[in-house]
């Protein structure tokens, strides 16, 4: 009786531990996706775009169009990040809402990519994305 006892004893404190080291919701490297040069894919759309960050300033230049977007970009946390327009230029601005923000969340990160779940304050729909670093 004792040793079944002590068995599933053991058997609760490997669960447990097990469990205490699963990863979290949300990933501990979101700063190093704060500044740098990315690419994003839109499959939607059918076209990637080239997002160049650096501190609170984001500028995106769509691929096959002429033109350019300017954000501020806040950070309220180090895995969500807003961006408000502040200039659109040429082609595509008219896709873009007015007076919008824009909130993403990095939910997922690999070595080189984050994923966010993203959506613009004038807006419920929710989009995905994965977003590639490259410099």
């Amino acid at each position: 009786m004792r040793h079944i006892l002590l068995v599933t004893l053991i058997g609760l404190i490997t669960c447990f531990g097990a469990k205490a080291q699963e990863p979290t919701q949300t990933p501990t490297d979101c700063k190093k996706f704060h500044d740098g040069k990315f690419i994003i894919k839109d499959p939607v759309a059918g076209h990637s775009d080239i997002i160049v960050r650096h501190k609170n300033i984001q500028i995106e230049h769509l691929q096959g169009k002429k033109g350019y977007m300017k954000f501020k970009v806040e950070w309220p946390d180090d895995c969500t990040y807003t961006l408000k327009m502040i200039k659109c230029t040429g082609d595509g601005c008219d896709d873009m809402p007015k007076d919008a923000i824009f909130t993403a969340h990095i939910y997922a990160t690999t070595a080189n990519s984050y994923k966010i779940r993203s959506r613009f304050s004038t807006s419920a729909i929710e989009y995905e994305y994965e977003i590639f670093k490259v410099k």
